[in-house]
């Protein structure tokens, strides 16, 4: 057992660890979960370089000064913890903070080599430590008090960012985070995503719940990969298909009555598309249909050479309709009524010409 390099305990009730002062080659342990265990044997296991203690209701963590080679740490769940022992640990590359009840984070200001931060659903209301945390690329902060993100334009490597659920009413900043490739700000009802056509890198956007009407200065994203737009008031998703990379949309419970310019989105039929809640959803649902028959279900009668040669060209069942629409009458086709319920819906006048 002296030689145990990897060690998982989580969610065992154990209560007694002195025997782990022993494993002194020890590199990753995890021990979550146990609420009732006291750190001090950590102490001596100093190889440690990941090391977890999620919901374990620590409030005193001074035994983990010791552990300098950390690497990666996660404290989740641990209500009024003291992080003060932490600047200490500036070897952390990884630090793990979820829902710590947290105030005062300043002594996270040492350690400049984080790449990783997670600071979601606690109470800060500072975020003037992250001016030194420079070497930042993935930052969470979602669930917090603070209103002022001033601080963030150091951190020009950031790729992933979630500011969710904070009230910040200016994110002019942001234009000035050029390598994000992830960002979430669900749950605002200040944001102004005009500031967003600055961040052509994103891949990821999540801007759910934002009281947002207008996505036309989404335009110049295009690179987005994935998009949330999850209720808001929006009417027009037009601008969305000029995003030729797009590939994942959800813009449930909003305002639109229309995705015919979507659809014309040249990968249209691979996106993964959700948007219940919408006055549009019938309409979709009849042309998800139509796109589904195959043209061999269509039999021509008394047609010309060379409307059989415009017809082969057709290959949409929206296509079909215009070629009905150019022959007068659909008694021409023995249509289905797919085809039939499409042309009544989209009310087309249009002409194949």
């Amino acid at each position: 057992m002296v030689n145990l390099v990897k060690l998982k305990l989580l969610g065992n009730d154990i209560s007694d660890i002195n025997i782990l002062s022993t494993f002194i080659n020890l590199e990753e342990l995890d021990l979550s979960g146990n609420k009732k265990i006291h750190i001090g044997p950590i102490k001596y296991l100093t190889k440690l370089i990941k090391l977890s203690l999620d919901c374990c209701e620590l409030t005193d963590i001074q035994d983990l000064s010791h552990l300098t080679n950390l690497i990666d740490l996660s404290l989740c769940g641990n209500q009024d913890v003291d992080i003060a022992p932490l600047n200490n640990l500036t070897q952390l590359v990884s630090l793990q903070l979820h829902g710590c009840g947290l105030t005062d984070i300043f002594p996270l200001q040492y350690l400049t080599q984080l790449n990783y931060l997670l600071l979601s659903v606690n109470s800060i209301k500072d975020v003037s430590f992250l001016r030194s945390l420079r070497n930042l690329k993935e930052l969470s902060l979602a669930f917090n008090d603070f209103v002022d993100i001033v601080p963030l334009q150091h951190l020009e490597n950031l790729s992933i960012l979630d500011l969710s659920y904070i009230k910040i009413k200016d994110f002019s900043v942001l234009r000035k985070l050029r390598n994000l490739e992830e960002l979430s700000i669900s749950g605002n009802f200040y944001l102004e995503i005009s500031v967003f056509q600055y961040l052509v890198k994103l891949r990821k956007l999540n801007l759910s719940r934002c009281k947002i009407y207008d996505i036309s200065s989404l335009r110049p994203l295009v690179n987005l990969q994935k998009l949330i737009l999850d209720d808001n008031l929006i009417y027009d998703i037009s601008p969305l298909a000029l995003l030729k990379k797009l590939t994942e949309l959800s813009f449930k419970e909003n305002k639109i009555t229309s995705i015919l310019k979507i659809q014309q989105h040249p990968y249209f039929h691979n996106f993964k598309m959700d948007f219940q809640e919408n006055p549009t959803q019938k309409e979709h649902n009849i042309y998800i249909k139509i796109q589904k028959i195959d043209d061999s279900t269509i039999i021509l009668q008394n047609m010309s050479q060379k409307r059989k040669q415009i017809f082969s060209r057709i290959n949409s069942m929206k296509g079909c309709v215009f070629q009905c629409l150019q022959n007068q009458s659909l008694n021409h086709f023995q249509l289905s009524q797919n085809i039939v319920s499409l042309f009544n819906t989209l009310n087309i006048t249009e002409r194949y010409q």
